[in-house]
Formats: structure tokens, sequence, C-alpha cells
């Protein structure tokens, strides 16, 4: 049937549901289908981090369809599965790209140029393993804080201790939270930065809502994380990566003292008993439903009376992630609200019941929903601690 005689509808449902490259080559099969694709619409959000598979993607192909949506692209991201990341993988070596070559739209003139076919941007996600366009450089912060205004989420990854990761560091963040201001949500995988960045984004960004540091880095420090965490009160996501070995228990006092909004946190290996007294008695309590200190080796038993208090006093915490090291009692490992693995296969001790509603697991476990917990557990839980 010839395609020509569909209605002009169904023929965007069919363009819609092609990939950039062979959207690229259906322009140019007739005047009425470029016709059609000159849409703006058809091209805005059409770059997506959660798909599968990055195989039909190229710098060229990329850039040729952001230039089709006209300035309305509001979100640019590439695929970040496995099978994503080992297609770029290979064709980085089957082709023998050079360094210069992995970096083809990311620094220099040509990041100002393409930041600048981005003025609606509100989404930025850039992984040097996948982006066909290259990773994430100083050159294009300062490009993207010139000319994406609306920008409101920003992740970056690095592969850890990759040459491109020193193409971007403190100076570039510092440029990008000057910029955008209306940052909400930003990710930060084993980038070269440290306080100073965070000391900007406390300075410019004090709407952010979710921060995540991941990777190894001397640089971040106690210092930083609680400049961020007093002045960024609406945080409701903080994730530290357990490699930040000089984020302690003075950045967790600040959190728990700050973050009133606060519903996840991942606290760094460094911390100890310390941390949890202070998330207990801190205002952070009352809010946290999400607790991740399965790295930290300074978590001990004694802790266990402060996390209950935690859980079921005052808070609403729904998962809590133990050190799978961490060896209890045998008073406490009958109690429905307690448990630990000690496999690293993740299984649960028989004590996590569908009754609980504070779901302890360690690496590799999966935490168990919860449906309402008996007042009793609280007398019951002292009653063993003693």
């Amino acid at each position: 049937m010839d395609s020509l005689k569909l209605n002009d509808d169904l023929l965007r449902k069919v363009f819609v549901s092609l990939g950039p490259r062979d959207r690229v080559a259906v322009m140019a099969t007739s005047k009425r289908l470029r016709t059609l694709a000159l849409d703006h619409k058809l091209w805005e959000n059409m770059f997506d981090e959660t798909s599968a598979t990055s195989d039909d993607l190229d710098a060229g192909t990329v850039v040729r369809c952001i230039k089709m949506a006209n300035g309305h692209t509001t979100s640019l991201g590439f695929p970040r599965s496995p099978i994503a990341v080992q297609q770029a993988n290979t064709k980085r070596f089957s082709k023998g790209l050079r360094y210069n070559q992995m970096l083809p739209f990311t620094k220099g003139l040509r990041a100002f140029s393409l930041a600048a076919l981005l003025p609606n941007l509100q989404a930025l996600s850039l992984d040097e393993r996948t982006s066909c366009l290259g990773g994430m450089t100083n050159d294009l912060a300062r490009a993207v804080s010139l000319h994406c205004r609306q920008l409101r989420r920003f992740a970056v990854y690095f592969s850890p201790c990759s040459l491109p990761s020193e193409l971007f560091t403190d100076q570039g963040l510092i440029e990008l939270s000057e910029g955008c201001r209306e940052l909400q949500e930003l990710r930060l995988i084993n980038c070269c930065i440290g306080d100073r960045s965070l000391y900007a984004l406390a300075a410019n960004c004090k709407d952010l809502a979710e921060l995540r540091v991941g990777g190894y880095s001397e640089r971040v420090t106690d210092s930083g994380v609680q400049v961020i965490t007093a002045a960024c009160k609406q945080l409701r996501s903080l994730h530290l990566s357990s490699k930040l070995y000089k984020v302690t228990d003075s950045a967790t006092g600040a959190i728990a003292t700050y973050c009133t909004a606060l519903r996840q946190l991942k606290l760094s290996r460094a911390v100890t008993d310390s941390s949890l007294e202070a998330l207990a008695e801190g205002p952070a309590a009352t809010a946290l439903q999400q607790l991740n200190v399965r790295k930290s080796s300074g978590v001990t038993l004694g802790a266990l009376d402060v996390l209950l208090r935690v859980g079921v006093g005052r808070g609403q915490l729904q998962r809590l992630l133990l050190p799978p090291q961490l060896k209890l009692p045998a008073a406490l490992a009958g109690m429905p609200v307690l448990g630990a693995c000690s496999s690293s296969q993740g299984m649960q001790h028989p004590g996590l019941v569908q009754q609980q509603r504070l779901a302890v697991a360690a690496e590799g476990a999966e935490g168990q929903a919860a449906e309402g917990l008996p007042r009793l557990l609280a007398r019951r839980s002292a009653k063993c601690l003693e």
C-alpha cells in the first residue's frame, strides 16, 4: 500500500515510532514526509537514557535531529544499559577512535554551538561511555550555563579513573551552577569535583531536591556536605558514595539538623554509631524513609536501639540496609523487625515477615514492603537490648 495515501495523523504516529537515523532517512523519501517532519513536536524528546540500545545513534544524526526540533528540545540523554555500554565500547575499539575523536561535540567551539541549539533544555544526562556527542567537559558546562538557563536535571557519568573525567572539574560545575540556578536534581558519578563545587551549588541552587555524589574523591569532605545541606533545605534524596572517606560523622550531624524534608539517605563508609544517634535526635528523623549504611563498617550493635527508635518511635523509616558483617545476637535476630544477611546472595532472615514496617537488608538483598507495626515491638526491643 502506498504510504502517501495514509492520513497525516497516522503518518505522524509511524514517524514517532522510528529511531533518529530512520527518521532522517524517511525525510528524504518524499516532499510530503519532509513537510510533516518539520513539526518540531516530533523531535522534542527523542533521546532517552532509559532506552535499551544506542546502535542507531551517531553524533551527526543527533545534532541534525536537535536542529529539526528548532530549539524546542527539552531533554537530552543517551542509553546507559549494559547492552548500550557494550555496543559503545565495541564501536570505539573496532574503529580505533583517538582521544580527540571521543569528544566530537562537547569540547571547544562545537560545545557552544551544541548548547545554542538547546535554549529550552530541562534535562541533560551524559555518560562518557555511551554518549556519541562525547563526555561532559568544562567547555560544555560553560556553554550550558549561558544558553540553557531552564535546566532542572543534570546527570554526569564517567568510568572510574577515566581520562575524559579530568575535563570536567570544579570550574565547570561552578560556572554551570551560576547560570542554571533552577537545578533540582544533580548526579555526579566518578567526577573530578570537590568542596568548591558544593559551595557553589549551595550559593546558587538552593532548590536542589536530589544530590548524588558517586565514586572516589579526596576533595569532598565534611565541610562541603555541611555547607550544602545547610543551604539546600529542600533536599529529599542524598546519596553519598561509600568511597568518600573524608565525609564522616560531622557531615551527618549537619544532615540531621538541616535536612528536615529528607526521604532517602545513603552514607559513606566512614560514619559510625554517632551518625545514627544524630539522625535519631535531629529533625530529619521525622521524614526519613530509607537509610543505607551497608558499607559503613563503623556501625555496630550499639546503634540498633537508636535505629529502632528512628523507625518506630519518631519517623516513617521503611527500609534500612545494614553492613553484611553485622552479626545479630539471638535475642534480636528473632524480632520481626530485625535481621541481617551474611551471604553475598542476599538471603533474608526468616524474621522479616509481612507485618514488618522496617525492612533490613544487606548488600544484594531487597527489602520487603511492610504493612503496619504493633507498638509492642518498641517495648520488646528495649527488653532485648538490656
